[in-house]
């Protein structure tokens, strides 16, 4: 689904081409979308897609949690003795203020 914010116009389009390059500073990637005829949108102009896919489950934490010690990503846990314990973790992706944690922690359903 594309939705253009500004307008408010929706519709189904099929992703033609995808930037190999993305901007982190403004989580973006530049994509090329093929419009049906009968929808007015302008050649780069801002959209919203929705890609459909299955949900991703990712462990996140704050991250302001996370400290680095030099090359070390290290996170405190509490303990079964309820003491704080060290965790060295391999971050990934950061979204807001949280980030994703790829090794070292579990979610605890396990």
């Amino acid at each position: 689904m594309v939705q253009t914010p500004t307008e408010g116009v929706a519709f189904s389009g099929k992703v033609s081409e995808i930037s190999s390059a993305a901007d982190a500073n403004a989580h973006t990637v530049a994509v090329k979308i093929t419009v049906p005829d009968s929808v007015a949108v302008r050649s780069g102009q801002f959209v919203r897609i929705q890609v459909p896919g299955a949900p991703i489950r990712a462990l996140l934490a704050p991250l302001a949690s996370v400290t680095t010690l030099g090359q070390m990503e290290r996170v405190f846990v509490v303990g079964p003795d309820k003491r704080a314990v060290l965790r060295l973790v391999t971050t990934g992706a950061r979204r807001g203020n949280q980030v994703e944690i790829l090794s070292g922690l579990d979610d605890g359903t396990g």
